[in-house]
C-alpha cells in the first residue's frame, strides 16, 4: 500500500484515509460519555427494544421505560425483569394528565399511535388496517418527576418514539428538561399519521428550548428514496 501511495503521489495524487461515517450507535456512545448520562427516559418503549439496544451500546446506568399499552407492557416488563437498573412504567406521556384513545396495531405494535395512520402509512407499511382502539392514561413527565424525587438532578437523556406524539411529550416536560443534557426524537419528513408535525415544526420547538442537532439517522424511505422518518439526536447548548 505504501509503494502504491508513493507511486500515485508522483502524479500528484494523494491518498488520505477518510473518517468513517458516524452511526446512531457511535453518536449515542459519544453523547452518553461526553455528557456523563446516568439516566435515560425511554418514552414509547414498546417491547423493550431500545432498552436492550442501550445495554448493547454498553450503557450501564438507569433506564425508565414508559409504555401505555397493557398487552405490550407485559412483554416490556419481562424484558427488564432481570435488570435491576431498568424500571418500567405502564403509562403514556403527553402535555397534560388525561385519558386518550390509542390505535393499537396488534401485528405491528410499534406503529400504535394516538394519531390515525394515513394513506401513505398504509401504503408503506403492511398490517396496519383496522386497529384496536384502547383507552390509556396520559401523564406529563413533569408530574412523574415531581412524584419521584429519586430521579431528580440526574444527567438525563430523553428518548421519544411515540409515533407522532413526541411534541406533546416534550411540552409536558418543561421542568424535567432542565436536567436533560441530550435527547433523541423521531422526525417526520413525510407524515404517516394525520396531524403529525413536520420535521421543521419539531426542530423549531426543540431548538427554541435550547437543543441543537448532533446527528440525523434515516429510519425509513419511500420507494423513490425520499426520506419518511429519521432519528435525530440533539444536545443541550452550552
Amino acid at each position: 500500500m505504501k509503494f502504491i501511495k508513493k507511486l500515485l503521489m508522483q502524479f500528484g495524487i494523494d491518498i488520505k484515509r477518510s473518517k468513517s461515517q458516524q452511526t446512531l450507535e457511535s453518536n449515542l456512545r459519544s453523547v452518553f460519555n461526553f455528557h456523563k448520562v446516568d439516566l435515560i427516559l425511554d418514552v414509547g418503549a414498546n417491547k423493550g427494544q431500545y432498552g436492550k439496544f442501550l445495554r448493547f451500546l454498553g450503557y450501564t446506568g438507569d433506564i425508565i421505560s414508559f409504555e401505555p399499552l397493557p398487552p405490550v407492557f407485559q412483554i416490556l416488563a419481562d424484558a427488564a425483569k432481570d435488570d435491576p437498573r431498568w424500571t418500567v412504567v405502564n403509562l403514556g406521556l403527553g402535555d397534560k394528565r388525561e385519558e386518550k384513545v390509542i390505535n393499537f396495531h396488534s401485528q405491528s405494535s410499534d406503529f400504535s399511535s394516538i394519531l390515525t395512520i394515513n394513506k401513505l402509512g398504509l401504503e408503506q407499511f403492511g398490517g396496519l388496517e383496522n386497529p384496536i382502539q384502547l383507552t390509556i392514561s396520559i401523564e406529563t413527565l413533569d408530574n412523574f418527576f415531581k412524584d419521584a424525587p429519586q430521579w431528580q438532578g440526574r444527567k438525563t437523556f430523553l428518548k421519544m418514539d411515540t409515533q407522532g406524539y413526541d411534541l406533546q411529550v416534550f411540552r409536558g416536560a418543561k421542568t424535567a428538561l432542565t436536567q436533560c443534557v441530550a435527547m433523541q426524537a423521531e422526525l417526520s419528513f413525510h407524515g404517516i399519521y394525520d396531524g403529525m408535525p413536520t420535521y421543521l415544526e419539531s426542530l423549531k420547538e426543540f431548538e427554541q428550548s435550547g437543543f441543537t442537532v448532533s446527528g440525523l439517522f434515516p429510519v425509513s424511505r419511500q420507494s423513490n428514496h425520499s426520506l419518511i422518518e429519521a432519528d435525530c439526536v440533539l444536545v443541550k447548548n452550552a
